[in-house]
C-alpha cells in the first residue's frame, strides 16, 4: 500500500509539473509572437485619415510628384485590399527603407520599390503604440501601375502634378 500512494505522489507530482510548464510557455509564446511573427493583417490605412502620396524617381532623393488623398478615398480601399490579400510572406527587418511610392497615413505607411515592398504599421502588442517594419519579396508593378492610374485620374487636389511617367 505505501508503495502505491509513491506511485500516485509521483504521478500527481508529474502532472502539477506539466501544468505549471503549460502555464509558463503560454505568455512565453504569446510575446515570442508579437516580437517574431509579423501581423500585417493588422495593418490598415485608416479610413478617417488622409494618405500622403509621392513619387521619387530612381537616385534622386526629393519626390517628383506629391499628392494627398482626403479620408475614405478610393485610394484607402485600394490599398486595404491590396494589404488584405497580400498578408502572408512577411519578414521582420531592421533596414531602413525608402521607396520610388511612399504612402503615408497615421497607422501605417507603405514603400513600393521594383522587387519588395516595405510596410510599418502600428502592431498594437502590448496595447501600446509601436511600429513594426515588415518588408515583402514581390512584383507590385501591378499594384504601382494601378495607384499611378488611380492618382492620375483624380481631380481633387490642385497641386496634383502629372508628369508622372
Amino acid at each position: 500500500m505505501d508503495n502505491s500512494k509513491k506511485k500516485d505522489q509521483q504521478i500527481m507530482t508529474r502532472r502539477l509539473l506539466i501544468c505549471f510548464s503549460i502555464i509558463l510557455l503560454v505568455p512565453f509564446v504569446f510575446v515570442a509572437l508579437c516580437f517574431f511573427v509579423p501581423f500585417p493583417q493588422w495593418a490598415q490605412f485608416d479610413q478617417s485619415e488622409s494618405i500622403r502620396f509621392f513619387v521619387y524617381p530612381k537616385g534622386s532623393g526629393k519626390p517628383s510628384h506629391s499628392m494627398e488623398f482626403p479620408p475614405k478615398s478610393e485610394l484607402h480601399e485600394k490599398l486595404n485590399s491590396w494589404l488584405k490579400d497580400n498578408w502572408f510572406g512577411w519578414r521582420h527587418s531592421l533596414i531602413t527603407y525608402g521607396g520610388e511610392i511612399m504612402m503615408y497615413s497615421n497607422g501605417a505607411n507603405l514603400f513600393l520599390n521594383d522587387g519588395f515592398v516595405v510596410l510599418n504599421y502600428d502592431d498594437g502588442c502590448f496595447f501600446t503604440p509601436g511600429y513594426t517594419q515588415v518588408v515583402q519579396r514581390i512584383n507590385a508593378k501591378q499594384l504601382i501601375a494601378e495607384l499611378i492610374e488611380l492618382e492620375s485620374s483624380t481631380n481633387d487636389n490642385p497641386k496634383k502634378n502629372n508628369n508622372l511617367h
